[in-house]
C-alpha cells in the first residue's frame, strides 16, 4: 500500500497545483477559471482525506462534501465558460438533500457501500446536468475536447456506482474505505480523468483567449463593426473564389468635423455608433460592414447588383438623415452620402472596387452631399426610385437568409 500511499499525496498535490493556475488565469479576467480552480481546489483537499487525520466519520464526511462541491464548481465552469444557464437553486437544494442523507448514512449507519454509491450519483448529477445545457454550444476542437473530457468524468463516475459492489467488497464500514478496491480505483481514475479535464479546459481557454484577442485586433470598439484588417480576413476566403463578385459600398457622415467642434466628441461618437447600428441592421445576411476610420464605412454585398445596393444605401441615407439627435444635445440634421460600385468576378480586385467606390463618394460630396452615386456617373437622389426597387432589396434580404 505504500505506492497508493505515495499516489494518494501526489494527487491532492497535483489538483492543487492546477487549481493554482486557474486561479492566476481568473486574475486575467477569465471567469470560467475561477470555478474551474475551485474545482480542482475542492478535489485535492477531498483527495487528502483519505488520509487518517481525523475519525473515519469526519474524515468521510469532510470528503463526501468537498468532492460534492467540487463536481458543483466543474459543471458551473462549463457554464460560464459557454455562456450557458442552468438554474443554481436547483442545484443547491439537490446538495442540501444530499448533505441531510449523507450525514445519516457516515454518522448513523457507517455504510460505506451507500455511502459512496450516494456520492457517485450526486457527483454525476452535478456535472451531467450542466453539461447537457452546454453540449449543443460547443462549436470550436477545444471546445468539443473540453465536453468529451467532462462526459468522461461523469460516464467513470457512474461506472463507478454500476460497479459499487466490487469495488467495496464484503466489508462496507467506514473505516475499510483506505483498503477497497473503491481508493485504488478513485486515485487512479481520478488522476487520469482529472489531469484529462484539467488539460481539455486550460487548451479551451487559452484558446478562447486567443480567440478574444484576434477579436480585438479585427473589431472596431466603437461600432462593433469590422476594422480594415478584419474586412481583409473576412472577405479572404470570398476573394479566394473565383466566381465572386458583388457590390462595394463606401460612405461616410457629412460635415462630420462640424460636429465633433461643435457639439464635442461625446456627441460625435454617438452619431458614428448610431450610423454604424443602422448599417449593421440593415445589411442583408451574408454581407460585410467595416469602419474604415474616422467617420467612413464600407459594406460588401455578395451576389448583389447596383440597383440592389443603391436601394440599400438610399435606405439607409434616408433614415439616417430623419433621425432626432436631441437627446444627444445635437440641435441639427445629420447627413451621410454614398458610393457604389460593382467588383467584378474577372480582373478585379477590392482595393480596385474601394477606389471606384470612393470616386463614387466623392462625386456626391461635390453634388450637394446627402445623396447616393452610383458607379457609371449615375446620380440619384433616391426618393423616386425606393419604391420601384424596394421589392429588389426586399428579394435580396431573403435569398442572404
Amino acid at each position: 500500500m505504500e505506492t497508493f500511499d505515495s499516489f494518494a499525496l501526489t494527487l491532492p498535490i497535483m489538483a492543487l497545483t492546477v487549481s493554482a493556475v486557474f486561479m492566476v488565469l481568473w486574475r486575467f479576467g477569465l471567469k470560467a477559471a475561477l470555478f474551474w480552480g475551485l474545482g480542482f481546489g475542492c478535489s485535492g483537499l477531498g483527495f487528502l482525506t483519505s488520509l487518517p487525520l481525523a475519525s473515519d466519520e469526519v474524515m468521510a464526511m469532510a470528503g463526501d462534501m468537498l468532492f460534492v462541491f467540487g463536481f458543483l464548481s466543474y459543471g458551473q465552469a462549463l457554464l460560464t465558460h459557454f455562456g450557458a444557464t442552468y438554474a443554481l437553486r436547483y442545484r443547491l437544494l439537490l446538495i442540501g438533500l444530499y448533505f441531510a442523507v449523507d450525514v445519516y448514512l457516515v454518522f448513523g449507519l457507517a455504510d460505506l457501500r451507500s455511502e459512496l454509491l450516494l456520492n457517485d450519483l450526486v457527483a454525476a448529477l452535478l456535472l451531467g446536468l450542466p453539461l447537457t445545457a452546454v453540449v449543443q454550444q460547443a462549436f470550436t476542437p477545444a471546445d468539443r475536447l473540453v465536453v468529451a473530457a467532462a462526459s468522461l468524468v461523469v460516464i467513470e463516475t457512474l461506472g463507478r456506482v454500476i460497479a459499487i459492489n466490487y469495488l467495496v467488497g464484503d466489508n462496507d464500514d467506514l473505516a475499510a474505505f483506505g483498503e477497497s478496491v473503491y481508493a485504488v480505483v478513485i486515485q487512479i481514475t481520478g488522476g487520469c480523468f482529472g489531469v484529462l479535464l484539467a488539460a481539455a479546459a486550460f487548451g479551451s481557454m487559452v484558446m478562447r483567449v486567443m480567440l478574444n484577442y484576434r477579436r480585438a485586433a479585427e473589431i472596431d470598439p466603437l461600432t462593433g463593426l469590422y476594422n480594415r484588417r478584419g474586412l481583409d480576413q473576412a472577405l479572404r476566403p470570398a476573394q479566394g473564389r473565383e466566381a465572386w463578385s458583388g457590390v462595394i459600398v463606401v460612405t461616410d457622415i457629412d460635415h462630420f468635423k462640424q460636429v465633433n467642434d461643435r457639439f464635442g466628441h461625446a456627441a460625435g461618437d454617438r452619431v458614428i455608433a448610431a450610423f454604424a447600428l443602422e448599417i449593421r441592421t440593415s445589411i442583408p445576411a451574408g454581407a460585410v460592414a467595416a469602419r474604415l476610420g474616422g467617420e467612413e464605412f464600407v459594406i460588401c454585398i455578395p451576389n448583389a447588383g447596383l440597383a440592389e445596393a443603391g436601394v440599400l444605401a438610399h435606405g439607409i441615407r434616408l433614415r439616417f438623415a430623419g433621425r432626432d439627435w436631441r437627446q444627444f444635445g445635437i440641435d441639427r440634421q445629420i447627413t451621410a452620402s454614398f458610393g457604389v460600385a460593382k467588383m467584378q468576378a474577372e480582373n478585379d480586385n477590392l482595393q480596385a472596387a474601394l477606389d471606384r467606390a470612393d470616386q463614387c463618394l466623392y462625386e456626391a460630396k461635390g453634388a450637394g452631399r446627402n445623396m447616393v452615386v452610383v458607379e457609371g456617373g449615375v446620380f440619384e437622389t433616391g426618393e423616386a426610385m425606393i419604391a420601384d426597387l424596394q421589392a429588389a432589396l426586399t428579394a435580396l434580404k431573403s435569398a442572404g437568409g
